[in-house]
């Protein structure tokens, strides 16, 4: 076996596996022909361990043929997408190549790939695979050696419909992608997803199938047939198909993403035009800006301004800006966005769509700057420049975040033929002062006529506008625009080290702390929660976490958000088990017993014998004042009336609480 080449500090080229138990013998055989196919150009492999039981055996194995092993923090169970988007993001190559545990490569196919990328850097290179025949498994294979010849006559060519078990990209692409899509698991159609979504975007499909270059894969018992023979299998296979054939986006995993690198090319470049003064702080526009459900961002502020301390924004001194981002808009004070407003656009990119607008809903305050409710929208005849949405590929090399500027990029992109969408629904808000609703009025009415009159000198016209419909903005716009408090909550299980977030905990911010143990002492759960009306604190807390597999959740603040409670709630941890052992669809009853001290074995057991329990936790809760240890019962059905009747006959503890939850675990709690 040829050595790992990589004399360079970054190789050129990065071979991700995804694996997960699936046979040492059969990956090593196939890290080995990857190393002779690519023997002469610098690169790594990378084993992206995803849930397997014996990690320290694989990491020997890795040791023994020169790959890097990475043990992945899964979500149970298995996902070849999350396992490969984990993998890329611990490589560092140029050209990225994803396969199989169980594919073996000629000493050509590699290299000769790699060739093809760097000569047409914008395509994804797939290799024509071929099939040995059952039964000419891993031990035949070791047994005679790589018979290319003999494999060349016996394989069976794969039809090409799907992927075929190698995809070859530049990171650069792979990164505007997005990665594979993190919502599909256990078993089949990413691979086909990413190369539509690849072409969506713009890349050509390269079936490589020459003399010389091939790629044949090692026979075992198909894990796919044994998938199906599930229901929850079967139904994940279904979604990952209605997945592939619905959405029509090429950026995924834009909301929440798991495995992605923290360091990508940014999703959405937001240009902002810190020269121009609005009713609302440019701080407050900002801010929204960054409270985004989709947080890939870069934001390039154009003048001075005093702005939130944040990585992801930059001040250039210029009127003349280069975006990053795979998609564009721009911003000015005055302007507040729903958290969801940019997941919403996004949302609505089908091929072949350059610009993407929303409604407007203009916040009009009085002489004292008090907000007037209900938001109204503005009414215009054409879409917003300013609520546009542009793929960057469709723009100049240099933008400007000037009013009169952007409109001319909207008009150009228009010019290219790009399809323009409209979305009905707004989250978008233009907070104006009170003059009189005609000047107002009026105002809108010259932009929207400024706009027509340049797109009918262009031979152009805009889309025509949907019925509009007026949506809740979301919690952190209503709290910018009125100033309500916000609580932030943090569920992180034990699993989750949040020691490098310390700073976020400071005794001064007010955290409120909450620790749920085994009765063995096991660390199951931790919850922190604060409460406060600085939604700039609210946006840091929640960017710094994305990514660590903490939840972080924030609401309205209640009056009971400020109260730390004396002794332990059996809502919330009601609410906590049948989020973990419930059905979303369906009601439930609940019995929570607590008492100072535990329970003898005798309660347990007479919960765990009733017929109609389903769930038997026993829990301690650290909270200010002590210890309270809980026994928490599920009942069938949501059958509440047989809670009452156990808990009646059960010894008296000092306190018995029968909670039902309606479906969705969205209900009021009833306690008798």
């Amino acid at each position: 076996m040829n050595a790992p080449v990589n004399n360079a500090s970054t190789p050129l080229v990065s071979v991700i596996i995804g694996f997960k138990d699936w046979g040492l013998e059969r990956l090593e055989l196939s890290v080995r022909s990857i190393h002779d196919s690519l023997s002469e150009i610098d690169h790594e492999v990378v084993i992206s361990d995803y849930g397997s039981e014996d990690t320290a055996s694989i990491a020997e194995s890795a040791e023994r043929v020169g790959a890097h092993h990475v043990i992945v923090d899964t979500e149970g169970e298995w996902s070849r997408s999350r396992a490969l988007n984990a993998g890329v993001r611990a490589s560092k190559g140029e050209i990225v190549l994803a396969t199989d545990a169980d594919m073996l490569f000629t000493p050509r196919a590699l290299s000769r790939a790699v060739e093809q990328i760097q000569r047409h850097p914008h395509e994804i290179v797939i290799l024509q695979c071929r099939d040995l025949p059952v039964g000419y498994s891993h031990e035949v294979v070791r047994r005679e050696g790589f018979d290319w010849d003999r494999f060349a006559s016996i394989g069976q060519i794969r039809p090409r419909w799907g992927m075929g078990g190698l995809v070859a990209v530049r990171r650069e692409i792979w990164e505007r992608l997005r990665g594979w899509d993190e919502r599909m698991h256990t078993y089949g159609g990413e691979d086909v997803d990413f190369g539509k979504r690849a072409q969506a975007a713009g890349s050509r499909i390269d079936w490589l199938d020459e003399p010389g270059v091939g790629m044949y894969h090692i026979w075992h018992p198909s894990s796919g047939a044994s998938a199906t023979r599930s229901a929850e299998a079967t139904a994940a296979i279904a979604e990952n198909r209605r997945i592939h054939t619905t959405d029509a986006t090429f950026a995924r995993n834009r909301v929440r993403p798991r495995y992605l690198p923290s360091d990508m090319i940014p999703l959405v470049s937001v240009l902002v035009d810190a020269r121009f003064t609005g009713a609302a702080p440019l701080e407050t526009t900002v801010t929204s800006i960054l409270g985004q459900s989709v947080q890939d961002l870069e934001v390039l502020v154009v003048g001075e301004a005093e702005l939130p301390d944040d990585p992801r924004v930059s001040h250039i001194s210029s009127g003349e800006v280069s975006v990053r981002g795979t998609f564009a808009t721009s911003a000015r004070a005055g302007e507040v966005w729903a958290e969801d407003r940019l997941e919403m656009l996004l949302d609505l990119w089908t091929p072949g769509t350059g610009l993407i607008s929303d409604r407007t809903a203009q916040l009009l305050r009085d002489e004292n700057g008090t907000a007037l409710a209900p938001l109204s929208v503005v009414q215009t005849s054409t879409a917003d420049p300013r609520t546009t949405l542009l793929r960057s590929a469709l723009l100049p090399a240099s933008l400007s975040a000037s009013a009169q500027r952007w409109g001319d990029a909207v008009r150009a992109v228009a010019s290219s033929g790009a399809e323009w969408v409209v979305a009905v629904a707004s989250r978008h808000v233009t907070v104006t002062d009170l003059v009189n609703d005609e000047s107002v009025a009026a105002e809108r009415a010259a932009d929207a006529f400024a706009l027509e009159s340049a797109l009918a000198r262009s031979g152009l016209t805009s889309p025509e506008l949907p019925a509009t419909t007026v949506t809740p903005l979301g919690t952190l716009a209503n709290a910018l625009l009125y100033g309500r408090e916000l609580t932030v909550e943090i569920e992180a299980p034990s699993a989750i080290d949040l020691a490098p977030y310390r700073d976020l905990f400071k005794d001064d911010r007010g955290w409120v702390r909450r620790t749920i143990r085994t009765r063995e002492g096991q660390i199951l759960e931790r919850d922190v929660r604060w409460t406060g009306n600085d939604p700039a604190f609210v946006v840091e807390v929640t960017r710094r976490l994305s990514g660590s597999g903490a939840t972080v959740r924030w609401r309205y603040a209640t009056d009971a958000d400020h109260e730390l409670p004396r002794t332990p709630n059996a809502a919330s941890l009601v609410h906590y088990a049948e989020s973990v052992y419930g059905a979303p669809e369906k009601p439930a009853a609940w019995l929570a017993i607590s008492k100072d001290q535990g329970f003898d074995d005798a309660l347990p057991e007479a919960l765990s014998d009733a017929a109609s329990v389903t769930v038997v936790l026993d829990r301690v809760v650290e909270a200010e004042g002590g210890e309270t240890s809980w026994l928490l019962a599920r009942f069938r059905n949501g059958n509440a009336a047989e809670a009452l009747s156990l808990a009646a006959s059960l010894p008296s503890p000092t306190t018995i609480e029968v909670i039902e939850l309606s479906a969705r675990v969205q209900a009021t709690e009833v306690s008798r």
